[in-house]
């Protein structure tokens, strides 16, 4: 490395360990986790219904229109 690109290169700041004390892992919320895998399913469910209802309907006008 020439003098020309050491000058030009900034210098790194210097990282200094901070020592932080440990702290206290939060209280586990068992239920509210139920509760979110809970509504996720039920989302799921719902978006499959409406899925197959509107599969469904589509198949219905279909051979309707198909079957005069």
């Amino acid at each position: 490395m020439s003098i020309a690109q050491q000058t030009a290169t900034p210098a790194r700041p210097q990282r200094t360990r901070r020592h932080t004390s440990l702290e206290v892992a939060p209280v586990p919320r068992r239920g509210l986790a139920l509760a979110k895998i809970a509504g996720l399913v039920a989302l799921t469910a719902f978006g499959a219904a409406l899925a197959a209802g509107v599969t469904g309907l589509a198949i219905i006008m279909f051979v309707t229109s198909v079957g005069g």
